[in-house]
């Protein structure tokens, strides 16, 4: 994994309110994704395949069961 795709999950972390099991599975789905595709992509690259990583956090919370969040938000 190169350093912009670090650089751009990280991002993605620091924007979720917490990081749990499934958040993390998410990202991972995304990151080898990325991965087995093309290793040489830029920031920019990612940015203009995925949106920025706000976009991938509200993405996120739009799929979810709202259900699920407000239970697993007061473990």
């Amino acid at each position: 994994m190169n350093k912009d795709i670090k650089k751009y999950f990280n991002e993605c972390k620091y924007l979720f309110s917490s990081y749990g099991k499934r958040k993390k599975e998410y990202l991972n789905k995304i990151k080898d994704n990325l991965d087995i595709e093309n290793i040489a992509m830029t920031y920019d690259d990612i940015v203009k395949r995925l949106g920025v990583p706000k976009e991938v956090v509200i993405d996120y919370y739009e799929q979810e069961n709202m259900y699920d969040l407000i239970k697993s938000h007061f473990r």
